[in-house]
């Protein structure tokens, strides 16, 4: 590709990346869709001879764009189907301050023409590099905003479902997923006591980092070689509070998963308030 066809000025000073490649993806045809930053392009390379098929988008777009459909310094582009593209549209945030958006197209190959289906944005956000459009299975759409620190999950209709911000400001992710995930902490549960005002005590169970805790069974008794169950509770998030109606001299608690087993069990706590 030419270097005319970038959007980015020559300067002699500076390293020229006229044309930046973000994503490849193969197709099922045996060729790669090629997507350039500094072009504002996608292009269908066939692999044997480097001819560009056809490009999307750019300076000398195959298609005709329609209105919405045009896109600036995107990353992540897929094709799904045989005329279905997910674009992250960057947008031109470094000069314009133009919100991003999660974009899908429709090409129709025959009539020559790109057509908007569906596109997201995030309250205004502004993301100058970065980013991603997961398709989910069911039709929901998961974005990850890039260099704007989030990452958010909407129906096919554009309701948000789901928003998620990293902490740190200038955190941010090349490209986020959507997939199941189990949790099972290196370390044991943790166990804590506090004497309750009411008579008994109250012990507080957690295990950070574990997705399939779903109940707390309670151990205790005068002395480790004499534990017994005494109580088992809910589950309650990060940290679940058990009381009980007496203190027992040595408590410990077992996390328990759906079926009842046994994932992981705290160290012994010696109870004060014995």
């Amino acid at each position: 590709m030419a270097p005319n066809q970038s959007y980015i000025n020559y300067a002699a000073t500076a390293d020229y990346d006229y044309f930046h490649v973000n994503s490849i993806d193969p197709l099922p045809s045996g060729t790669v869709l090629v997507s350039s930053r500094n072009t504002n392009a996608a292009y269908d390379v066939a692999q044997a001879t480097g001819q560009v098929i056809w490009w999307l988008g750019g300076k000398k777009s195959s298609f005709t764009m329609e209105k919405g459909a045009n896109f600036a310094l995107q990353h992540d582009v897929e094709m799904h189907g045989p005329n279905t593209f997910s674009i992250f549209d960057d947008e031109d945030a470094t000069k314009a301050m133009i919100p991003a958006r999660a974009v899908v197209l429709h090409v129709n190959f025959r009539q020559r023409r790109v057509t908007l289906q569906r596109a997201l944005s995030h309250d205004g956000l502004v993301v100058n590099s970065q980013g991603n459009t997961e398709l989910l299975p069911g039709g929901d759409d998961f974005v990850g905003w890039g260099a704007g620190g989030a990452v958010s999950e909407y129906s096919r209709s554009g309701k948000l479902l789901f928003d998620a911000h990293y902490a740190a400001r200038s955190v941010n992710s090349y490209r986020a997923f959507l997939f199941h995930w189990t949790g099972t902490p290196a370390t044991a549960p943790s166990l804590a006591e506090q004497k309750a005002s009411s008579g008994g005590v109250t012990i507080y169970a957690s295990w950070n980092g574990s997705t399939e805790t779903r109940a707390w069974e309670v151990l205790g008794g005068s002395d480790l070689s004499d534990l017994q169950p005494l109580t088992t509770v809910k589950d309650d998030g990060f940290q679940t509070a058990i009381h009980l109606a007496s203190s027992p001299a040595v408590v410990k608690v077992v996390a328990e998963g759906a079926g009842g087993q046994a994932l992981g069990t705290s160290a012994a706590l010696t109870s004060s308030a014995a």
